[in-house]
């Protein structure tokens, strides 16, 4: 409603300006010079509340409230000043700014579209100048008049490999293999990312023929070495249509595509691969051969170190390495030969074809501009000694004007023994906030940015954000968001040393004035690295930049570590690997090694020394036929051979770990079969000596209850194929962990790691099993331990009434210790491994590594102990070692004797 001056009559908002004066001073009309009606304006407006409007307009609709522009206030930093504790701040220099100037074209309309689409030019023809077009590949014509038949092709490019230089091959085929027309375009994402390529391919034949089948092929190479990315294929699927337009991503990762074994017709002349983008297989063809089926063979006069991808018109079609350049790739290019990267930049010749701005500079890390020339902004975070985390989670926060805050995280690891982290960036920021162990705590506030800034800050308890059930009450707590946050301003003014505080929807910081300055945050972002995958094992992935990455970070969940979460920790099936990799410094000796690394190669030696002897003692024990009267014998025989083998498995593994960690060796083959071998043979005698011991246990039990029945022939027969078939157990119900195993190379790091990823159902079942080879042989031990002390106490209890059952136990243990001691001591040496397993689920740190180091250790103590466990015990197994000792000796007595 308008109220008229100086009156308390009031006009209808849609009764002004519609020329009937009703107020007396004819006020009503004063603001209607240049509106017709009111009718419609205003809806308009609400309906899209960016245009801009007449001041009439404003003052007019604002006139009802359901009408009236709302306002949008933006989070800014007014009243913020400098905050959270800076030790050092440098300030390099500011970076240069500057605006591109464009020239205004003031032409003839006529002359500016006389060829359409195409270029005019003026040529000089019997004394007088004509006009020419030169048209573009989508037109054609005298003037460019024609549109052709094409597929318009666009396409961006996603990849986390911003130093690598790639070559795009884009080809129109149809289904004989004949390449009607191709591009080329080299993509390298430190200059071109976030950019849209566009494209024209052309039929060979105007018009085309609609009888074939047309296919569009992107294949992608590493330009540096020329090795393979990625095929892609976009079938043509409407022919009639006279523009066929493609809109696409390609995701490209220097790991190529998985063979296939089912292509049909077969590869006569190449592998079988898989598109990247469809789950369906094609033949790619080697050197000079193309077709479907690799079946033709055509001449390639490409340059010896480029590559053929086909030939149109007789005329190969070449892609060149780094630095060359030419139809045949037989040009060398000067780009980068004045070395114009600043700073230990790296040149990349990248586009040839431009005159100015033909390369690119890779920047070291703490450097950043077209030429390397500016410093990144570093910012190394300190943390109290009680705060000291593995990673943290880097939200920076951007303040913008006119529209909401924008944000940017990252995770960043905190090094081993240091409580400091360094941080570089090149985006504007102005509020950082970190995250770790699920709270924030305010790093900086800087109202304006200041690029290229040192900072150096300490991050202490006082600097957490509280949350918001500690700042309220349960009263306030109980009121809804909307009515909760006209409150906000409490903590502020009641906590003077209060900096922030959050909600489930906010981050709030108090400001100079103890108020509360809310910004909308989202603590339940999803991070997935534009869908890459990165990450292994479920881990987060962050990128420090939204639309440019240069770099990933992943954030492991529990049980769970490594750069790319590639370690596994679970107790079970924790690895040597898993438990020490980070702790072995690259390119340092053992002397300079970390503690964790001499004490386990301490142990490691300790270990193999006495599973040698234990092996060997064992061995020459029971190679007699007196031994191996039973199945015993066979079965202690074969594990004092798996007692040899272990020790010489664990200490290879110890030492190969050690020189392929620190950089000796670096033959991936040889560490691709390491990685294969080694972990599933370890654990395979591991489990086979469980089991050998086991079957020890069972067998004198059955001896015991079946007393003089006990067949001895019989035994060993049925020995022979129990030790085959424990061995075959345990390797089939082993043998998906080398088939899951494969090397990763770790950007971060800069080594490469042995890793196993498992599927669901398999990580399931490999659980499983490895519970079920630690556990059977230990209830197999413990049951016939109990059972044999049991059964000849019952039986010597009932031929010997006048004895009460307790003396018949005491004394049985007494003239049969053997069978119960080596039992029991199997059990105790294998309990502290279970304790250990089944209480804790897994490491989650590896900072702290020493439980589940002797843990893994622990559980190799009983390859260890064959000589201890069974032959010290019996009397027996004594006589027999001590005369085949004495028997050697001897031997040597004689010989030397002899010699002399």
């Amino acid at each position: 409603m308008y109220r008229c001056w100086n009156s308390t009559q009031c006009v209808d908002l849609y009764g002004l300006c519609i020329g009937n004066t009703v107020c007396q001073f004819e006020d009503d009309e004063k603001y209607c010079e240049s509106i017709d009606a009111l009718f419609g304006v205003c809806e308009k407006y609400m309906v899209e509340p960016e245009l801009e409007r007449h001041p009439s307009y404003e003052f007019l609709c604002n006139l009802d409230e359901e009408l009236r522009k709302p306002d949008v206030v933006h989070f800014s930093l007014m009243g913020h000043e400098n905050r959270t504790t800076v030790i050092t701040t440098d300030i390099l220099r500011e970076r240069n700014s500057y605006r591109l100037q464009r020239d205004d074209f003031q032409g003839s309309l006529d002359i500016a579209w006389f060829c359409n689409r195409g270029l005019l030019v003026w040529r000089w023809v019997g004394g007088e100048f004509i006009r020419y077009c030169f048209c573009p590949p989508a037109y054609y014509g005298d003037r460019c008049q024609f549109q052709s038949q094409r597929i318009s092709l666009s396409f961006r490019i996603h990849t986390f490999e911003r130093s690598t230089v790639f070559n795009l091959v884009i080809m129109l085929i149809d289904n004989v293999s004949e390449i009607h027309s191709y591009e080329q375009r080299n993509y390298f994402a430190a200059r071109d990312c976030d950019i849209q390529f566009g494209m024209n391919l052309l039929y060979s034949s105007r018009p085309k023929d609609e009888s074939k089948k047309y296919t569009v092929i992107i294949t992608v190479f590493e330009k540096s070495n020329l090795n393979y990315c990625g095929t892609w294929e976009f079938p043509i699927q409407f022919i009639f249509l006279p523009v066929y337009r493609i809109a696409t991503i390609l995701k490209i990762s220097l790991v190529s595509n998985k063979k296939s074994k089912n292509c049909f017709p077969s590869c006569l002349h190449g592998e079988c691969l898989l598109y990247a983008n469809i789950e369906r297989s094609f033949c790619r063809c080697f050197y000079g051969w193309f077709g479907s089926s690799c079946e033709k063979n055509y001449y390639c006069n490409c340059a010896q170190d480029s590559i053929c991808v086909g030939s149109q018109n007789n005329q190969s079609i070449c892609v060149c390495p780094l630095g060359k350049y030419g139809p045949r790739c037989l040009l060398t290019s000067s780009a980068c030969s004045s070395n114009p990267c600043l700073n230990r930049g790296r040149c990349v010749p990248v586009d040839e074809r431009a005159a100015k701005n033909n390369f690119s500079c890779v920047c070291e890390q703490g450097y950043a501009g077209a030429r390397c020339e500016y410093e990144e902004s570093r910012i190394k975070i300190t943390f109290s000694t009680t705060i000291i985390p593995a990673a943290v989670l880097v939200h920076y926060i951007t303040v913008a004007t006119n529209s909401s805050s924008l944000r940017v995280s990252t995770i960043k690891k905190v090094p081993f023994e240091h409580d400091f982290v360094y941080i570089y960036q090149t985006l504007q920021y102005h509020i950082i906030f970190i995250q770790f162990s699920g709270s924030y705590y305010l790093a900086y506030v800087q109202p304006k940015f200041v690029p290229s800034a040192q900072l150096h800050l300490k991050l202490t308890t006082s600097d957490r954000c509280l949350t918001i059930n500690e700042v309220f009450n349960s009263t306030l707590m109980g009121f809804s968001l909307l009515e909760r946050i006209k409150y906000y301003h409490m903590p502020c003014r009641e906590r003077h040393t209060l900096k922030c505080f959050y909600d489930e929807q906010h981050l709030c910081l108090c400001t100079n004035q103890h108020h509360a300055n809310c910004l909308k945050f989202d603590h339940n972002m999803t991070y997935d690295c534009q869908g890459s995958m990165y990450c292994q094992n479920n881990g987060h992935c962050f990128q420090d930049h939204p639309t440019c990455p240069s770099s990933m970070v992943c954030s492991c969940n529990e049980c769970y570590y490594g750069s790319r979460c590639q370690f596994r920790t679970e107790g079970f099936t924790i690895s040597l690997d898993a438990i020490l990799g980070y702790h072995i410094r690259p390119h340092v000796n053992i002397k300079q090694q970390p503690i964790v690394v001499k004490v386990s190669g301490a142990l490691v030696t300790i270990i193999s020394v006495l599973s040698l002897a234990n092996g060997i003692t064992s061995t020459i024990t029971f190679q007699s036929e007196n031994s191996r009267e039973v199945g015993c014998g066979l079965y202690l025989l074969t594990s004092s051979i798996v007692s040899i083998l272990f020790a010489f498995a664990l200490t290879l593994k110890f030492w190969l770990m050690i020189f392929i960690q620190t950089g000796e060796i670096n033959s991936r083959s040889f560490n691709s079969f390491n990685c294969i071998t080694m972990d599933a043979f370890i654990q395979t005698l591991i489990h086979s000596n469980g089991w050998l011991n086991g079957a020890v246990a069972v067998e004198r039990a059955v001896t015991v209850i079946k007393g003089v029945k006990f067949d001895k022939q019989k035994a060993k027969k049925i020995a022979k194929l129990v030790i085959l078939f424990l061995f075959g157990f345990v390797i089939l119900t082993g043998i998906h962990d080398p088939l899951h195993r494969y090397l990763l190379y770790d950007t971060e790091e800069q080594r490469t790691w042995c890793i196993s990823s498992y599927p669901t159902q398999v990580q399931i079942f490999s659980s499983s099993m490895t519970i079920f080879h630690s556990i059977t042989p230990f209830v197999l031990n413990l049951s016939s331990a109990l059972l044999i002390i049991v059964k000849i106490a019952r039986n010597r209890s009932t031929i010997k009434t006048q004895t009460t059952y307790i003396m018949h136990v005491r004394q049985e243990f007494r003239q049969h210790r053997h069978l119960i001691i080596s039992p029991v001591i199997l059990v105790v040496l294998v309990l502290p491994h279970l304790i250990i397993s089944f209480t804790t689920s897994c490491m989650k740190s590896p900072r702290d590594p020493w439980m589940f180091l002797f843990s893994y250790f622990i559980a190799c103590i009983p390859s260890t102990v064959t000589f201890i466990t069974f032959v010290l015990p019996s009397n027996k197994y004594q006589e027999e070692f001590v005369g085949i000792m004495k028997g050697k000796c001897m031997i040597i007595i004689r010989f030397l004797s002899c010699q002399s």
